[in-house]
């Protein structure tokens, strides 16, 4: 399959990075001037666009529309997250792809997305690595097993987005999203090698060590707006984790 980011000359420029929830319906979409990059957290939608293509996308998906292409889709109750940019040298047809791993796609996409809200020079330039990391993954081809459950992904999808409330545990997670815990952890486990739990820790250090870096906010308070409601823990675990004290990180 032709690949859209394989041309020599293809760049972008990212200027939105969106969550969408909607009802199910049936929308007309006019030609566009920006390309966008779509992974469907929930529900599946049928394009049928201007040149002819049809495609499927179904949840844990990603789907490339081109600029310039118009299109209608019939979509169910879903969710996505949506990458748009401005593009030269991309491609002229739609592609869907099943990635291989449609989690460790979709902690790109929600990091591309805290990434992009933060608003700032330096976050936008990590965002655009993080869909060039993206591009790398979705060139590795796609498998014909299939993806995680609607279920699963709902309950990866609350973790990446929420795992700075402090109040959040596996168990509301999985109660959330309609999955037993058993399940849960144990697809986890398959897919990344460590427990729920040890990710949504890691998430939480790996935010607050970009805050310590980059913001003027006390250690206590940055702790406490990641998820750490302990900050004496905080400190343990960021020292075990990273090889220095928070404090240490800032002055780096």
């Amino acid at each position: 399959m032709c690949v859209f980011f394989e041309n020599d000359g293809f760049s972008v420029r990212i200027f939105a990075v969106e969550r969408f929830v909607w009802d199910a319906a049936v929308r007309s979409v006019r030609p566009r001037p920006f390309g966008a990059l779509v992974f469907r957290i929930g529900g599946e939608g049928r394009f049928f666009f201007g040149d002819g293509t049809r495609v499927l996308s179904r949840a844990g998906d990603v789907i490339y529309v081109p600029q310039g292409l118009s299109y209608e889709v019939e979509h169910t109750a879903g969710e996505v997250l949506a990458m748009h940019f401005r593009e030269s040298g991309g491609g002229e047809r739609a592609e869907n792809y099943t990635p291989k791993n449609s989690c460790a796609v979709a902690e790109l996409f929600f990091e591309a997305h805290r990434l992009f809200s933060a608003g700032t020079l330096p976050a936008r330039m990590e965002t655009l690595s993080v869909f060039y990391k993206l591009l790398s993954m979705l060139g590795e081809g796609e498998t014909q097993e299939a993806c995680e459950s609607t279920a699963f992904l709902r309950a990866f999808s609350i973790l990446a987005e929420e795992y700075a409330d402090a109040g959040l545990g596996i168990a509301e997670i999985c109660s959330r999203a309609g999955i037993s815990e058993s399940a849960f952890r144990r697809s986890f486990c398959a897919r990344y090698g460590k427990p729920p739990i040890r990710f949504l820790t890691e998430l939480r250090l790996r935010r607050a060590q970009r805050l310590l870096v980059s913001g003027k906010e006390s250690v206590e308070s940055i702790a406490l707006s990641c998820g750490f409601r302990d900050v004496k823990y905080f400190y343990r675990v960021f020292k075990r984790y990273f090889g220095t004290t928070p404090s240490e990180s800032r002055s780096v």
